[in-house]
């Protein structure tokens, strides 16, 4: 069942084909787009060589996870518990030529309260448009030289653990992450204390860095968090294209 289809992503519903032969999920599922965001945004790609880890870098750049991110969250709010969400994106990395491009896909789920990315293909290089995947990644062959990780202070993510004699998770997974739901999105700020009333003799000046010289200057915003706003704003009808696109263009010549 299609969800969406234009340009460079793709989104559906699948599920198997005998109506109850599958296991259930927690869907319809509820994620803001902003979440899904950040999520996205957060898994990255190391490969095994010269005898360690090495990073490789994210594995979506933000024009993907910007495209993205609201259509699998819709697809998710649109999923039947025995529906998973498919989902698929192309790009051409400045590296690349001869029309070669970057097609990474998978199938998203929300099982336990957590959000499950199962990745079948992850950055393959391509030089003709394929059509998407009909297989289920989790019956996939893992490559045992390239992993998935997502360290992000907002958006930690962990292979799934072992389960014995599992179909799909008896072996180690390095395609999979799971994303705990119930944790929140991002650190929120400390309590707030009421300290007790303080004596007048105690009162006699302004803390200094409640002085206007002494403020704390700003934090430059994330290229990519403000990427992703703006595709918001365009989402949601605030802003024309024209101006979506001036102001993109804006962003990236700032990198």
């Amino acid at each position: 069942m299609p969800v969406y289809s234009q340009g460079q992503v793709v989104v559906s519903l699948r599920s198997f084909k005998k109506a109850g032969a599958g296991p259930r999920y927690d869907h319809p599922a509820a994620l803001s787009s902003e979440r899904v965001a950040r999520i996205l945004a957060s898994v990255q790609v190391e490969e095994f060589s010269l005898f360690k880890w090495r990073n490789e870098g994210v594995l979506l750049v933000a024009d993907d996870v910007a495209q993205l991110a609201p259509k699998l969250a819709e697809g998710l709010r649109k999923a039947a518990p025995d529906q998973w969400v498919y989902f698929s994106v192309r790009n051409v990395p400045r590296y690349l030529t001869l029309g070669a491009v970057r097609f990474s896909d998978g199938i998203a789920f929300v099982k336990e309260g957590k959000l499950n990315l199962v990745f079948d293909n992850i950055g393959y290089v391509e030089n003709v448009d394929t059509s998407p995947s009909k297989l289920d990644p989790r019956d996939a062959m893992t490559s045992q030289s390239v992993r998935l990780t997502a360290r992000a202070p907002d958006a930690l993510g962990a292979a799934p653990p072992l389960v014995r004699g599992d179909r799909w998770l008896g072996h180690e997974r390095t395609n999979w992450l799971v994303f705990d739901l119930g944790s929140p999105a991002a650190p929120g700020p400390p309590p707030a204390v009421t300290a007790p009333a303080a004596a007048p003799a105690a009162t006699a000046a302004p803390a200094a860095a409640s002085a206007p010289g002494n403020a704390a200057p700003a934090v430059p915003q994330d290229p990519a968090e403000r990427l992703r706003k703006l595709k918001s704003l365009l989402d949601q009808g605030l802003i024309s294209a024209d101006e979506y696109e001036k102001k993109r263009q804006e962003i990236l010549k700032g990198l």
